[in-house]
């Protein structure tokens, strides 16, 4: 089942997503992240993973070279998640 994961803006300082469609999330209230709210990044999952606070956000495989570059110019640490739907 595939899933909209929003309309996703990546700016200088920030990431912009914009009609998050999972309500618990932080996103879904404030689609603004700065910068200095994401902890890392993971360009390798499927999808791609932002992480902040405790949560991990879902963007776009179609943005990776972007996220890198995002990443690299604001010192993002770019992590490998453990999938863990191979675990079942």
């Amino acid at each position: 089942m595939l899933v909209n994961r929003g309309e996703i803006i990546i700016e200088p300082d920030s990431t912009t997503i914009n009609n998050y469609p999972f309500n618990p999330s932080i996103v879904y209230k404030r689609p603004k992240i700065l910068v200095s709210d994401i902890i890392n990044l993971d360009i390798k999952s499927v999808p791609p993973t932002i992480k902040v606070g405790s949560e991990l956000i879902f963007l776009l495989s179609v943005l990776k070279d972007k996220l890198l570059l995002f990443s690299g110019v604001n010192h993002i640490p770019i992590v490998e998640r453990e999938d863990i739907w191979s675990w079942i």
